[in-house]
């Protein structure tokens, strides 16, 4: 009897690895043939630690790219064309898109190439409908909607982008959707960390890639602010590498009270540095480090925005800002300064919500249902 195939259309292998690895997992030992269609990283390092930790499920890989040279619309034709003549020659059963460009190139080709069930999951807002992202062009509005009017399916990870994508007309009435949870955190491997000692002072900490849109410029200048009254107060920068590339120590981030972290420091480790998490994001899905921080047991501050939202319940395990309000979000952080003594209650009930709503093994389940494997 012939294995079913499944197959992934990712922005990058190293995302699918980081983000779906378990997923794949799951996949695998379903019995399931594995494809990860994805331009590799640009790191020859981590490439090749990519391919191994790929071929642990039996995966294989194409390897594509989303830039050719030319016009916009020669570049997506000729992507199209070739990931469609990847899929005529290895026949998925069922394959799943996502990040806005890839699963936009990946609706078209999957129909072109007769795939019987092609799924999109948008795990973000493509940037076109983002606050504070300027409209790039990729995709633009209509090859989002013609690639999920493709789509037998489509996932989101909250069910506010689901109605977002519907009130602006992007899919139809009747269009098959579905909401699952973000990608799920391992709870039952990865137990609460303790919470440091608090008498050298209350420790804050942001990780996010280094984009105004995922609220660096609003930490900064929060921390500064609360730092101005609460010195004994420590700041904590997690900055990874992102397109808009912004550089928190130009922005006054720097001193005693204020410390960037290697970008290649494990989350985790800085997590366990930390009391309170805070993540002022503009625009999520679901985001994964908040949802680390809850497993890790920690009070989170983030942003009443899709998706962040889901995180919290207000005043139990953190609290919530209005998007861009720097005053809400420096009143946040003052409020656990206020109450330390709450701390550890807030983490307790942080580590609960990630055992009860976003464990890896319940998320994993719920996104294999909906795509029949």
């Amino acid at each position: 009897m012939t294995s079913r195939r499944f197959a992934l259309v990712a922005p990058s292998l190293s995302s699918a690895l980081t983000s779906r690895y378990a997923f794949l997992s799951d996949v695998h030992s379903k019995g399931l043939r594995i494809l990860c269609i994805a331009p590799e990283s640009v790191d020859h390092t981590q490439s090749v630690q990519d391919m191994a930790r790929l071929s642990t499920i039996g995966g294989e890989f194409r390897l594509i790219s989303y830039e050719t040279p030319g016009i916009r619309y020669l570049n997506s034709y000729r992507v199209q064309n070739t990931l469609k003549s990847i899929l005529s020659e290895w026949r998925p059963d069922c394959m799943l898109g996502y990040g806005a460009e890839a699963l936009c190139h990946a609706a078209v080709a999957g129909k072109r190439a007769k795939v019987p069930r092609v799924i999109s999951l948008c795990n973000d807002l493509p940037d076109f409908l983002k606050p504070i992202v300027d409209d790039r062009g990729k995709p633009t509005r209509n090859q989002f909607r013609r690639a999920l009017s493709l789509s037998d399916r489509i996932i989101f990870h909250n069910g506010d982008h689901q109605r977002l994508v519907r009130d602006q007309g992007l899919m139809g009435p009747d269009a098959n959707s579905s909401v699952v949870a973000g990608r799920g955190v391992d709870v039952e491997t990865q137990d609460a960390l303790p919470l440091p000692d608090l008498s050298k002072g209350l420790v804050f900490l942001m990780a996010a890639r280094s984009e105004a849109v995922r609220g660096v410029y609003d930490y900064v200048q929060a921390a500064q602010r609360v730092s101005a009254h609460a010195r004994s107060a420590k700041f904590l920068m997690l900055g990874m590498s992102g397109r808009d590339e912004v550089d928190v120590a130009s922005l006054g981030f720097s001193g005693e009270q204020f410390e960037v972290l290697d970008e290649k420091t494990d989350l985790r480790a800085a997590l366990g540095r930390a009391h309170v998490y805070v993540y002022p994001s503009h625009s999520e899905g679901m985001p994964p480090s908040v949802l680390e921080a809850l497993a890790a047991g920690r009070p989170v501050i983030t942003s009443d925005t899709p998706g962040c939202r889901d995180t919290i319940d207000e005043t139990v395990n953190g609290y919530l800002a209005p998007r861009g309000d720097i005053g809400a979000l420096t009143i946040a952080m003052d409020a656990i300064l206020k109450r330390p003594d709450l701390i550890p209650a807030m983490a307790r009930a942080s580590r609960l919500k990630a055992e009860r709503r976003f464990d890896i093994r319940d998320v994993n389940q719920a996104l294999c249902k909906v795509l029949d494997l």
